[in-house]
């Protein structure tokens, strides 16, 4: 069973419960970093449930929010964004290319989203591909560390019942020095880091 056959895990319910404060905390900052212009088109990577994405939306010519998750993406309609699609972020190159998105996009956003995503060389080579030449990438993502005790607990209960915990883990994340090294493989050049406690 490849993963567009696996169940959508992703809950707008329990998203709202249980983590709409994540978006909330880099969103002022995330956002100016960006600088959205209104002649530019602007692709939000993992939008969740799009309230990032509406946001941008009202910045710029054109935003398309995507995600892996229908029931996300059914949220981000109900919450008024524009255009929002079902694509797996892992395979961007594949939807670029189908679309006619390569070289479409003037910025990459990402909020909180990238962590989700393991294949992270076809995720950066994706967005590279989708990106005008000079073209910006601004994301936030969790960092080396992030629920450190909760990956390790998580690992380790997988491994005693015999499954491989860390392929089986969910999550990616990257020090500053991996994720840079990953990022100039693909011609990008990393203006700053910041680490949010």
């Amino acid at each position: 069973m490849d993963n567009s056959e696996k169940a959508d895990p992703w809950s707008p319910i329990n998203y709202k419960l249980h983590a709409n404060f994540v978006p909330k905390l880099v969103e002022h900052s995330l956002i100016t970093l960006l600088s959205p212009k209104p002649y530019e088109r602007i692709l939000d990577l993992g939008c969740g449930d799009g309230m990032l994405t509406y946001k941008i939306q009202e910045s710029c010519k054109e935003c398309i929010g995507i995600d892996k998750s229908q029931h996300m993406i059914e949220e981000a309609k109900l919450n008024g964004c524009k255009d929002v699609r079902v694509v797996d972020c892992e395979k961007l190159i594949e939807w670029a290319n189908n679309e006619g998105f390569v070289g479409y996009f003037d910025s990459v956003f990402s909020n909180a989203a990238l962590h989700w995503m393991k294949n992270q060389e076809a995720v950066i080579e994706g967005i590279a591909k989708c990106l005008k030449p000079g073209g910006r990438f601004v994301a936030e993502l969790g960092g080396f560390g992030n629920v450190q005790s909760v990956e390790k607990s998580l690992i380790s209960a997988l491994d005693k019942r015999g499954y491989n915990g860390k392929d089986l883990s969910p999550w990616y994340f990257p020090s500053p020095e991996d994720y840079t090294q990953i990022l100039s493989k693909y011609k990008f050049s990393a203006n700053g880091t910041t680490n949010y406690n």
